[in-house]
């Protein structure tokens, strides 16, 4: 998925260290998803106020970077040491996207409608998911860029873009908003040769990434305690495990250049003067099936491979008050956590101009990251999945809602899709998992077989749905009726 969108923020002096409403930041997210709304129009709205909160020169920008799954992203050309303060594990909930062109004032990347959507000032969307022989909306103009000249693989002509926007606004005044949403490591449905049918690698760089191994010992090879539609998948033949293979080196090739792209964008920051004013955020919205659980591929089903995915935020200590970030966060944070941050960092609020807020379910990441112990250790996350219409390929879960909560995973299935049907039926089957001593998910606890299976599962579903029908956050102020952990 791939659009680039840039907005605009409201014309500032630079002002000293100290003045209101100046910072910079970056936001890098990897991996955007499209079964939510993490930036809307409303939100950057919302920055497009007033910033007032922070001291250091007037500048915001967000990228947005997919991630890759943990076995294809040993290096992140050094981003590693040099950005992340701190690592997260982030369960999904995921952002809608708004996109933009040429790169400008605030900037997004995604699979993206003609027209920009409102409140980005450029917009570049990638209108059909390939690495070559692409459709670009450019400020709602559409272009086609064809040919197998190495500058127009899509990962290069998007960063080309990008770092054409950090210099022509590094030396602006005006704060401003960056979000890229890369398309690698998603698949292309047009690719062929080696990498058929799924991501494109780099120019001639396919070789560099045959360390990627499938992860043997991942594999499930008895899955009797799972529910029935996971009992009926046939196991893993040698060629689907040397298929999934090669799609893991693919889709490695494919976050390669993604990791020299953020290389280039860090060296420019840092040529510019502007990296140490600069928050990044790098995310995902989910992960993706290898194997496990004899799922060939995939990610609709709530198993640790696809809901749990890594996090970095890198925050320059005057943001949070001079205290330096922890290196590593344990606390259970979501993706609906990063629109109240952003907020948060900007000092706006998720309201129009007209004055009518949205009220987000999540909460503001900074107070964690200036104290860990600012985070309650026992927050339940909610996952769920309601597909009515038309089911993604590949997705086996039509209906869902499970919650993460601690050591413990609890899911209830409404409808599924049995190996080998084309409609969801109805089912009334669960799971849950002890992550401490199951990380792998070998062992269903459902149905219970002890009183305190019992106990832990009726107190489990209870605070399911009451995740299900809450609504704001608990921090919010004022409270709301009826808030999200």
């Amino acid at each position: 998925m791939a659009p680039a969108g840039v907005s605009r923020l409201p014309r500032q002096g630079r002002g000293s260290p100290g003045a209101p409403g100046n910072e910079r930041w970056i936001t890098a997210v990897r991996n955007i998803a499209r079964h939510g709304a993490l930036l809307t129009h409303r939100f950057l709205r919302a920055l497009h106020r007033f910033f007032r909160r922070f001291a250091a020169p007037a500048r915001h920008i967000a990228v947005a970077v997919p991630e890759p799954q943990a076995e294809q992203h040993r290096e992140y050309d050094g981003i590693d040491q040099r950005i992340a303060d701190v690592v997260l594990d982030l369960p999904p909930v995921v952002p809608d996207a708004e996109d933009a062109r040429d790169v400008g004032p605030v900037m997004q990347l995604l699979p993206a409608p003609a027209e920009p959507a409102p409140g980005w000032d450029r917009w570049i969307g990638l209108m059909n998911l390939h690495y070559w022989d692409y459709d670009l909306s450019v400020d709602g103009r559409q272009r086609h860029i064809g040919g197998d000249d190495p500058r127009w693989y899509v990962t290069r002509l998007l960063h080309r873009w990008a770092n054409r926007l950090i210099r022509d606004l590094a030396a602006e005044p005006e704060p401003f908003y960056l979000q890229f949403d890369e398309l690698a490591p998603h698949d292309d449905h047009a690719a062929e040769a080696s990498c058929l049918r799924t991501a494109l690698p780099g120019p001639h760089k396919l070789r560099r990434v045959l360390w990627v191994k499938l992860r043997q010992r991942a594999l499930e090879a008895n899955v009797s305690d799972k529910p029935r539609f996971i009992r009926k998948l046939p196991a893993l033949t040698p060629a689907a495990r040397t298929a999934i293979q090669r799609r893991l080196r693919c889709r490695a090739g494919a976050v390669r250049e993604i990791d020299k792209g953020v290389g280039r964008i860090i060296r420019l920051l840092k040529r510019t003067g502007e990296l140490d004013e600069t928050v990044f955020i790098f995310y995902s919205d989910n992960g993706y099936f290898s194997g496990e659980h004899r799922l060939f591929k995939g990610k609709g089903l709530p198993y640790e491979e696809a809901v749990r995915v890594p996090a970095m935020i890198r925050v320059p200590a005057a943001y949070l008050g001079g205290v330096a970030a922890p290196h590593e966060l344990e606390s259970a944070t979501a993706n609906i956590d990063l629109a109240p941050t952003i907020l948060d960092l900007a000092g706006a609020d998720p309201c129009t101009d007209q004055g009518r807020c949205r009220m987000p379910d999540g909460r503001s990441l900074l107070p964690v990251l200036e104290d860990p112990d600012a985070w309650p250790r026992d927050r339940a996350i909610l996952l769920e999945m309601h597909q009515p219409g038309r089911v993604a390929g590949a997705t086996l879960g039509c209906t869902w809602a499970g919650i993460k909560r601690g050591e413990h995973v609890y899911v209830e299935y409404e409808r599924v899709i049995m190996p080998g049907a084309k409609r969801c039926t109805h089912t009334e089957e669960a799971e849950h998992y002890r992550l401490e001593g199951d990380p792998g998910e070998r062992h269903n606890l459902w149905p219970p077989r002890t009183d305190r299976e019992r106990n832990t599962q009726r107190d489990l579903a209870a605070q399911l749905e009451g995740l299900r029908r809450c609504s704001g956050s608990v921090v919010a102020a004022p409270e709301p009726p009826n808030p999200c952990p």
